[in-house]
């Protein structure tokens, strides 16, 4: 290890150490049961996967204030922008609850938050499966999730409409982008060897069209359910919701 590599290290290691410390003393007995959340569930996992720039972030939203943190997990107030990455990591609020999606570029927001999430679940096989009609977008946000967790260009991510199992990986962490669309019998699953990535711990599987797997899921599978639904203006919009069965 070189002299930069080493005091970055060190560095690395004070700032987390504060991070640490400050998640444990907010100060409101609400906020210390957030961020305690955070502690017991993920910390392990950030150790591994987060880096210097996601250790600074988190540093200056621990930095903000009572009324400010208050404002935005207790009355379920949206994080800014530049704190969306946490918002999923840091409360359950997603079990359950809607999302409002207008355009990709709402999407492209949103999805920051959860692929970030999903990235910190690295290592515990995660199972996410996405339904909803043609056009939904389940597509579009699978390949927006895998860009964003592997830094791999979205222009190189391709739909398994035809593959059926696409892989993509970096150091961190292995993901299966699946469509399910033109399986017909549960065989058609294991001579896939479709559920050998289900139930490994290994991987983070990405499935659209996933009704006839999800019998057979048998742990940590969350499910995304988009519909297109229309305003009273006519504007056409998407609702997520997100479940952890």
């Amino acid at each position: 290890m070189n002299i930069e590599c080493s005091a970055n290290f060190i560095l690395m290691q004070l700032l987390i150490k504060e991070v640490l410390y400050k998640a444990q003393y907010r100060g409101t007995r609400e906020l210390d049961c957030i961020f305690k959340q955070f502690l017991e569930r993920y910390k392990d996992n950030a150790l591994k996967c987060w880096n210097m720039g996601d250790w600074q972030l988190f540093l200056e939203l621990l930095n903000c204030t009572e009324e400010d943190l208050t404002k935005w997990f207790i009355h379920d107030q949206e994080l800014p922008d530049q704190f969306k990455r946490f918002s999923f990591v840091l409360l359950d609020a997603w079990r359950g609850k809607q999302f409002v999606i207008y355009d990709l570029e709402d999407m492209d927001l949103w999805s920051e938050g959860l692929a970030f999430w999903l990235k910190t679940l690295s290592g515990k096989g995660i199972n996410v499966g996405l339904v909803g009609d043609l056009g939904a977008g389940k597509t579009a946000l699978c390949k927006l999730l895998i860009s964003k967790i592997t830094n791999i260009d979205i222009s190189d991510i391709k739909s398994p409409t035809f593959n059926i199992i696409q892989e993509y990986s970096n150091e961190h962490i292995k993901i299966i982008h699946a469509d399910l669309y033109r399986l017909k019998t549960v065989d058609d699953l294991f001579d896939l060897e479709f559920m050998d990535y289900v139930n490994s711990s290994d991987y983070l599987v990405l499935t659209e069209w996933p009704q006839l797997a999800e019998p057979y899921v048998s742990k940590n599978y969350i499910k995304i359910i988009i519909t297109l639904q229309k305003n009273d203006e006519g504007i056409m919009y998407r609702n997520v919701t997100i479940n952890n069965e």
